[in-house]
């Protein structure tokens, strides 16, 4: 069983009729999301001026009061595999500081999920496939945005955000500007948020576009009997309702 993100027009629709015409394998469920974007308009300098009005409003102001209480917001990138991993880690324990104190576990408790990020970095870095960045204030970090790069495109997956009791600071915004700003400038043409329909998401992208999972099933015996297995369940329901 095979499940992975396409863009609706990525979707190789023909191909997909002839695997199952082949009898290789066989579509099984396809469920669609949507995707937020920001791209990337005509001049790098532009995505912050594209906020809403009341989004960069509180983006500005929490800027200044950042350089205000630390010291002047500047970001980082990570410029070889060794920073890369260094971030991932500072990332990743922020992220279980807050979701453990929201008391859940947060998806960096899993050891195989964070040896699999870090051979992911390990492999994918050295040839841009794997982004880090840092936000600061001063010495200290606001925030860490985990992204993966590819066709010239930025995909967000994960952050790590330092929260404080002061609401007119902003984590989550802060970062997230300024990365999609330096993905800008750096020449790539579109940074997606992937999927859902978070509020920040909403306010951040210039745009969305569907998102189709499509899950594949290759014919075997046990796929067959499974299968029949469950159409005979579906079909002894529907008797059961009737006849009740």
């Amino acid at each position: 069983r095979i499940g992975a993100p396409h863009a609706v027009e990525d979707l190789p629709r023909r191909r997909l009729l002839a695997l199952e015409h082949e009898r290789l394998a066989r579509v099984c469920g396809v469920v669609r999301n949507t995707q937020h974007e920001a791209v990337r308009t005509a001049h790098a300098g532009d995505y912050e001026k594209s906020l809403g009005s009341p989004t960069r409003k509180n983006y500005r102001q929490s800027l200044r009061k950042y350089a205000e209480q630390y010291g002047e917001v500047a970001l980082e990138r990570a410029g070889t595999t060794a920073e890369a991993l260094a971030m991932l880690q500072e990332l990743a324990d922020l992220h279980q500081r807050s979701w453990v104190t929201r008391g859940k576990p947060g998806v960096f408790a899993s050891s195989r999920f964070c040896a699999f990020h870090r051979t992911l970095a390990e492999t994918a870095c050295p040839n841009n496939g794997v982004q880090l960045w840092r936000v600061r204030a001063g010495g200290s970090a606001i925030g860490l945005i985990y992204g993966f790069v590819h066709k010239n495109r930025v995909y967000f997956y994960q952050s790590g955000l330092q929260y404080s009791e002061n609401s007119r600071l902003q984590p989550g915004l802060v970062p997230l500007v300024q990365v999609v700003q330096d993905c800008i400038l750096a020449g790539n043409d579109e940074f997606h948020f992937l999927a859902g329909d978070a509020q920040y998401k909403q306010l951040l992208s210039s745009g969305e576009r569907d998102l189709v999972w499509v899950v594949f099933q290759r014919p075997s015996l046990k796929m067959q009997t499974l299968e029949f297995l469950s159409r005979s369940r579906r079909s002894l329901q529907t008797l059961t309702q009737t006849t009740a």
